[in-house]
């Protein structure tokens, strides 16, 4: 792996890592007011995805990305 390669990766684990942070402690609403865009997918719908993933991720040892 290249330097730059590596140094790009370590970037994107940073930038991931913080708003991991920022964004668990945040209500799901809260969280899905700041992700939401025109033309995809409701606050509702947003929110209970992330509701869902919440709780699927207290039970796990794993990142839920679907």
């Amino acid at each position: 792996m290249t330097v730059i390669r590596a140094q790009a990766l370590e970037n994107a684990g940073r930038v991931i890592s913080d708003a991991a942070a920022i964004f668990s402690k945040l209500t799901p609403r809260e969280s899905a007011q700041r992700i939401w865009t025109p033309g995809g997918l409701s606050l509702d719908e947003l929110t209970d995805r992330i509701t869902a993933s919440r709780a699927a991720w207290e039970g796990s040892d794993t990142l839920a990305l679907d």
